[in-house]
C-alpha cells in the first residue's frame, strides 16, 4: 500500500513538473502554426474562437466553484487543458491542468487559487491577441496611408483597461496620430509600467481584475510622493455616471474622467488640455465605420452575437450579475465601433440587469438581437 502511494505520488510529481514549466509567452505561436499546418489567417481565426470559448468556460468554472460542483469544475479544467495543448497556448494548459486536479481532488481552497491563475493568463492570452490583432492593422494603416500619418508628437500614453476590444481602434487612431501607446491589462501591471516610465497621460479603467483604479491611483500618487516626481495626468475611464461616483474619482486622486463608450470629441479635449496638443486624433464618424477599423467589425460584431447568446442563459439561470458585467463591457465598446445603437441597447440592459428585471432584459435583448441580424455598414 505505501509503494502503492509512492508511486502515485511520484507520478503526481512528475505530471507537475511537466505542466507548471515556466513559460515567457503566452503561446508558442511558431508550435500552434506547425500545428494547423502553416496558415497564419486559418491560426488566427481558431485562436479567436478558441478565446470566445475559453471565456464562457471561465465564467461556468466561477459558477461551478460557488456551487461546489467538483466534478464540472474537473471536467471543465480537463477541456480546457486539450484545447490549450492543441493550440500550444502553455500557460493556460498548465493553468488549466491546475483547475482540473483541484476538481478532482474536491479541494475549493486550490479551484479558488486555481480561477485566479487562470484568469491571469486568461487576460496575458488576450493581451497577446489584441497586440497582435494591432500589430497587423498598424501595418496596413502605414501601408495604404503612411502620406496621412502625422511625425510622432513625443505624446507618450498608458491605457490601463482590461477591455481588450477598445485597444486596437485606440492604436489605430493613435498610430495616424503619431501618439504611442502602452497598453496594460491589469492594475498591477499599470503599476509597473508606471515606475519604469514617464507618460504625457494615462487613461485608467475603474474596473479591472483583482486590483481596482482607485488602488492603482493611490499607488501611483503615493510613488510620485515618494520619488519626488511631477504630477503625471490620470484620467478615469468609467462606466459611472453619478454625481457621487464622479466625485469619488476627482477625490480619489484622478485629474479627470470620460464616460464609456467615448468618442472622439471627447478624447481629443482631454488629450488637448492635458498635452497641450491640438488635434491629436482623426476623426471618425459614428453613424458609419472608419476605414481604418473595416477589418476589425466582423470579429467584433461575432463577438457581441456570442455575448447574447452568453446572456440568454445567464438568463435562464437568473444570473444577473453576469449580464450587468457583459452588457456593461458591450456599452463601453459599441460607439467605439460606430455602433451607437449597440452601446443604447446595452446600456439598457445593463440597467435592468441591476434591477433583476428578467422581462425587461429579455425585449431589450431581443431588439438587440434584430438590430444585428438587419445590421449594414460601410
Amino acid at each position: 500500500m505505501k509503494k502503492q502511494k509512492k508511486l502515485l505520488a511520484k507520478k503526481k510529481e512528475m505530471i507537475e513538473r511537466r505542466y507548471f514549466k515556466k513559460s515567457t509567452s503566452p503561446i508558442d505561436y511558431t508550435s500552434a502554426l506547425n500545428r494547423t499546418g502553416g496558415d497564419e489567417s486559418f491560426l488566427d481565426e481558431l485562436l479567436n474562437l478558441y478565446s470566445d470559448d475559453f471565456s464562457q468556460k471561465l465564467d461556468q468554472i466561477k459558477i461551478a466553484i460557488v456551487q461546489k460542483n467538483y466534478k464540472l469544475i474537473q471536467e471543465l479544467g480537463h477541456g480546457l487543458r486539450g484545447a490549450s495543448a492543441n493550440l500550444s497556448v502553455i500557460p493556460l494548459q498548465n493553468a488549466s491542468f491546475k483547475m482540473e486536479m483541484a476538481g478532482k481532488e474536491q479541494d475549493i481552497k486550490k479551484a479558488k487559487e486555481g480561477v485566479e491563475h487562470l484568469e491571469k493568463e486568461f487576460i496575458r492570452f488576450q493581451g497577446f491577441l489584441a497586440r497582435k490583432k494591432s500589430k497587423k492593422q498598424k501595418k496596413k494603416i502605414i501601408e495604404s496611408s503612411s502620406k496621412d500619418i502625422k511625425e510622432p508628437i513625443n505624446i507618450q500614453i498608458l491605457v490601463a483597461d482590461d477591455s481588450i476590444e477598445s485597444q486596437p481602434i485606440l492604436e489605430a487612431f493613435a498610430t495616424q496620430a503619431g501618439i504611442e501607446l502602452d497598453f496594460a491589462h491589469s492594475g498591477k501591471e499599470a503599476i509597473g509600467y508606471f515606475q519604469k516610465k514617464r507618460y504625457s497621460l494615462i487613461f485608467l479603467d475603474i474596473h479591472m481584475p483583482h486590483m481596482d483604479g482607485f488602488e492603482v491611483i493611490k499607488k501611483m500618487r503615493s510613488f510620485e510622493k515618494v520619488k519626488a516626481i511631477s504630477r503625471t495626468p490620470v484620467i478615469a475611464l468609467t462606466g459611472l455616471s453619478t454625481k457621487g461616483d464622479k466625485k469619488k474619482c476627482l477625490s480619489s486622486g484622478f485629474d479627470n474622467f470620460v464616460e464609456k463608450p467615448f468618442d472622439k470629441k471627447t478624447l481629443n479635449k482631454i488629450i488637448e488640455k492635458y498635452t497641450k496638443r491640438k488635434d491629436t486624433l482623426p476623426g471618425f464618424e459614428t453613424d458609419r465605420v472608419d476605414k481604418s477599423i473595416i477589418k476589425l467589425i466582423p470579429s467584433y460584431l461575432k463577438n457581441r452575437r456570442q455575448d447574447i447568446a452568453r446572456m440568454k442563459k445567464a438568463l435562464d439561470l437568473s444570473d444577473f450579475e453576469l449580464i450587468e458585467y457583459l452588457s456593461h463591457k458591450m456599452k463601453g465598446s459599441g460607439s467605439a465601433y460606430g455602433f451607437m445603437k449597440i452601446s443604447e441597447f446595452s446600456r439598457q440592459i445593463e440597467r435592468f440587469a441591476q434591477k433583476k428585471e428578467a422581462k425587461a432584459i429579455k425585449d431589450v435583448m431581443t431588439q438587440l438581437e434584430n438590430y444585428l441580424k438587419s445590421l449594414r455598414y460601410k
